[in-house]
This record gives structure tokens, sequence and C-alpha cells, in this order.
């Protein structure tokens, strides 16, 4: 099984916890979820909104270990293009 875009500390314990009890599992992070907390959302709007959505700076510093001791396995782009006017909606 592959874990795709995780995005939390939970998400990473979880993924943790399965490797530990031997099940077969992979599991990637993207860039963004590795630098920005939903704090920038405040600054930046629309252009960080994703899904899954941007979590806390301690999210972030875990994510960071977990790609250290190989909880999480890659780091991969993610990329799905938004065109520049979806972002610009007030949603």
């Amino acid at each position: 099984m592959h874990i795709a875009r995780v995005s939390s500390a939970p998400g990473a314990k979880g993924i943790k916890e399965a490797k530990a009890s031997g099940i077969k599992v992979t599991a990637e992070t993207c860039p963004q979820y590795l630098y920005f907390t939903r704090d920038d959302v405040v600054r930046w709007g629309n252009y960080l909104k994703m899904t899954p959505s941007l979590k806390s700076k301690s999210d972030v510093n875990y994510l960071w270990q977990s790609l250290a001791d190989g909880t999480t396995d890659a780091v991969a782009s993610d990329h799905g293009l938004s065109p520049r006017d979806e972002k610009e909606l007030d949603v």
C-alpha cells in the first residue's frame, strides 16, 4: 500500500505504527507540507488552499522527522495546475 500526500503528524505516526507492526506500506509527502503552515494561508490566501490542507508548525517539524527516520519514503511534487483565475476567487 502507498499513502500519498501525508500532511500531518497523526498521519505520519499512523504510518510509523503500521511499519513497526510489519505492514508493508510506503508513504510520501509534498514540498508544501514541509514548508508552509496554516498560518501562511492568512498571507497567501487561496494560493495556499489545497487538499489536504496545511497544518501546524509542529506537523511540519514532525514530517521532517518522519523523512529523517524513514517513516516517509519520498517527497513528491503532487503537481496539479490550478488556473490563476480560480485561485483568485473569493471562496
